[in-house]
């Protein structure tokens, strides 16, 4: 009985994943994937292994506006009451876009302007490699006045190289990123006089803080169709993996629910989305 359910609720469920591909996707979409897929060749099938597998367009909120990606997903038999799940992520919809999202203001007060040009984006491994560049700017600051009269002389300006490396762990159901390594190399005779000054060491501070307020409220969280919401997905593992030469993409493991009562919701959701679309 338990296999004839698993084997039910594989059908039953490429029947619902089905309505959710290619005729709903983003507008554009394709497009979007075929051109970043063609910079960095294609997606190993085995990270997406399964004895179903579907093809997931979703979209991902970021402050300058939602990014397109396609979620790839294998399912099988992993216990009477489950099904596990190896989903792989394309984000390199998204990586194309990280520099310009990743740019601007660090920290601005009356005694320093710090602002970041992320320059490129790429993956390599389970690590994401951010390069680009820092500009600080510091200055005087009185104790009265308006922000505009407080401010005063600028003492030293620098540009400072900045590389960061981060990763990215399963928490809470999410794909939670964190930074690993940050290098910074200020130029010439004025760098010199910024790490002595300890100015290198407030820029420093900037981009972590940066970093951490970014990931903090940047969590990658897939969400499946409300109709599919009774499959209750529970990742256990995953992170970031490299698509091709440098491509960024996401893994996630874990399992979802196939007990009797999910296969009846499951049953309802297909009917209801065949009768909409005319196949009664």
């Amino acid at each position: 009985m338990g296999l004839l359910r698993l084997g039910a609720a594989l059908a039953i469920a490429g029947m619902a994943f089905a309505g959710c591909s290619a005729e709903e996707q983003s507008p554009g979409i394709e497009a979007v994937t075929r051109a970043a897929a063609s910079q960095g060749g294609g997606i190993d099938p085995a990270g997406y292994a399964g004895d179903v597998t579907f093809r997931i367009p979703a979209d991902l909120p970021t402050r300058g506006g939602p990014v397109p990606f396609v979620v790839f997903a294998g399912v099988g038999a992993a216990s009477d009451t489950r099904l596990s799940v190896n989903a792989f992520a394309d984000l390199r919809t998204l990586q194309a876009r990280l520099p310009e999202l990743l740019s601007g203001e660090l920290e601005s007060n009356c005694r320093r302007d710090i602002g970041a040009d992320v320059q490129s984006v790429e993956g390599m491994g389970d690590r994401i490699i951010a390069r680009g560049r820092v500009d600080a700017k510091f200055y005087t600051c009185r104790k009265a006045g308006t922000p505009e009269e407080r401010r005063g002389i600028r003492l030293i300006s620098q540009k400072v190289e900045v590389v960061a490396v981060a990763t990215a762990k399963v928490e809470n159901n999410c794909i939670a990123f964190s930074l690993l390594e940050l290098e910074l190399d200020p130029s010439g005779l004025l760098g010199g006089i910024a790490n002595l000054l300890g100015l290198t060491d407030r820029i420093r501070d900037a981009v972590l803080e940066s970093a951490d307020e970014l990931f903090e409220e940047n969590p990658l969280c897939p969400k499946l169709p409300p109709e599919l919401a009774s499959l209750e997905p529970r990742y256990t593992g995953g992170g970031t993996r490299e698509i091709g030469q440098r491509g960024l993409g996401a893994a996630l493991v874990g399992s979802v629910d196939a007990s009797a009562e999910t296969l009846v919701e499951l049953l309802a959701a297909v009917q209801k989305r065949w009768i909409a679309g005319g196949r009664q």
